[in-house]
């Protein structure tokens, strides 16, 4: 299922590029049975894969956090949700 990056978390006056805001179509699954699943965003030769954490919001948004953090041409892209049989290389 393909998810698509709505924004960085953000305070008032910081932003966390580790830890976006993900929204998946209002077909998908609640965001409560998200929690826990894991994400991938690839881009170029990089694949990153992160962990959703929390819902965000009510309207089923869900925050995915990674290691490493993702560009600012991440938002707006569409994001992997994998299932739990599935593995990807880490970086």
């Amino acid at each position: 299922m393909h998810g698509t990056i709505v924004s960085l978390k953000r305070g008032r006056n910081t932003s966390n590029p580790r830890q976006v805001v993900v929204s998946f179509p209002a077909s998908a699954n609640p965001g409560g049975e998200l929690v826990g699943k894991r994400v991938q965003y690839s881009c170029r030769n990089k694949v990153l894969v992160g962990k959703i954490t929390a819902l965000h919001g009510k309207e089923g948004h869900v925050l995915a956090s990674f290691r490493v953090g993702l560009p600012g041409q991440a938002i707006g892209a569409k994001i992997l949700l994998l299932s739990a049989g599935e593995d990807s290389a880490e970086n």
